[in-house]
């Protein structure tokens, strides 16, 4: 399983239930929202994004299937634009 971290540079803050991500190279303040900020938090603690649908169905009384999907899609966007990296493999 891949392990994901906010690299170095990146300006991140979380305030209340949002997350804030400043790319230093474009100046671009990137928000998520609630469920997204639980999804970053999540992948920053190794957690894969079947495991994030797991944890954050019962949370957000939502379909699990439908997270981890969400979850996959957050990961490559912040991957696309710099703001979470591949920091290995687990088993």
């Amino acid at each position: 399983m891949t392990t994901y971290r906010i690299p170095k540079g990146i300006a991140s803050r979380k305030l209340s239930e949002e997350f804030f991500l400043l790319s230093p190279k474009t100046s671009t303040m990137h928000t998520l929202n609630p469920m997204g900020s639980a999804m970053l938090t999540l992948l920053s603690n190794g957690k894969s994004p079947r495991e994030i649908g797991e944890i954050l169905s019962q949370e957000f009384d939502a379909r699990a299937e439908t997270i981890e999907k969400d979850a996959n899609d957050l990961v490559t966007l912040l991957l696309d634009q710099g703001l979470l990296e591949v920091t290995g493999e687990k088993e």
